[in-house]
């Protein structure tokens, strides 16, 4: 499995990762910083809120009207 794997939480948090050959990493155990780095961006351009993680996934939330 190749693409965007996206995990929906509560209280509208998602994490959200890129997956190549069913793996989130790459072989040498490096996140996928590109697709990460563009995950963050369109997150933020539709006006989600980054959440603090770690650095093989972005977590964001919709923001509270």
């Amino acid at each position: 499995m190749t693409g965007l794997v996206v995990e929906p939480a509560a209280n509208g948090h998602v994490t959200a990762c890129w997956v190549e050959r069913g793996r989130y990493v790459t072989p040498n155990g490096d996140p996928f910083t590109a697709q990460l780095r563009d995950f963050r961006r369109k997150f933020t351009e539709a006006g989600w809120d980054m959440v603090p993680g770690g650095r093989r996934v972005v977590s964001a939330c919709r923001p509270t009207p």
